[in-house]
């Protein structure tokens, strides 16, 4: 073969003009279809230009090569948490990882805790007026109907009570 500039590539002992050699061993951009003739950047199993690997949401690139994935398409952490995470009603920061689930939200972990003693709570209870996580102790306290005999709140899983002569009492106090 003879090359009309002089110039070829090579490859298992074989020659190559450009066009041929990038066809046939280049990778190809994911963000721009077009072969990587210079440093190849290798990430989510694809190969990239550095300056096309950017949000998929803002395309902007990432700082520190820092980024969050979401159906195997990238994201800065602004966009992944506006599009994709809750925000704790506590905090109000969003919440990336280890939430819990209660009274309809999203919360940190450490931040569902009881409005009147902050007690980190495992059971929630939602104050009637207010919504808001109390401790089992604190909210037979402000919300729960009373024991006509021996004046205790009914309250907590699965304990029964009775409802006559015009009040609640716990089944074993009836």
């Amino acid at each position: 073969a003879t090359f009309p500039d002089g110039n070829f590539f090579e490859s298992e002992a074989q020659p190559y003009c450009e066009e041929h050699y990038w066809e046939r061993f280049g990778k190809k951009c994911a963000g721009c279809d077009q072969f990587i003739k210079g440093e190849c950047f290798n990430a989510l199993g694809k190969s990239w230009h550095r300056e096309h690997f950017v949000c998929v949401e803002c395309s902007e690139p990432f700082p520190n090569l820092s980024f969050w994935v979401k159906e195997g398409r990238p994201y800065c952490k602004p966009d992944f948490c506006r599009l994709f995470c809750q925000q704790c009603p506590k905090c109000n920061e969003y919440v990336l990882e280890n939430g819990v689930e209660a009274l309809g939200h999203t919360w940190h972990a450490d931040h569902l805790t009881c409005q009147v003693c902050n007690e980190q709570l495992t059971q929630v209870f939602a104050g009637p007026e207010d919504g808001q996580p109390y401790c089992e102790r604190h909210y037979g306290e402000l919300f729960a109907p009373k024991c006509k005999a021996c004046a205790l709140p009914i309250v907590g899983a699965g304990e029964k009570s009775v409802a006559a002569c015009g009040g609640k009492w716990h089944v074993a106090c009836f």
